[in-house]
């Protein structure tokens, strides 16, 4: 929700420099980057523990 108006606010605040935006765009792709691994870690328990659950 905020993206947008970060994005838009750090080239104006650094005029004509590149590095903020880079760092901005790069935090985010870490923070998508570590949902999707929480994301596939639990996707694998639930998967594990109703396999379990199937077998007794």
């Amino acid at each position: 929700m905020l993206t947008p108006l970060v994005g838009t606010w750090l080239p104006h605040r650094f005029v004509g420099q590149w590095w903020p935006l880079a760092v901005f765009y790069t935090g985010l792709a870490g923070v998508s980057l570590l949902c999707i691994v929480a994301l596939d870690a639990r996707r694998t328990t639930h998967a594990q523990s109703a396999s379990v659950q199937g077998a007794r």
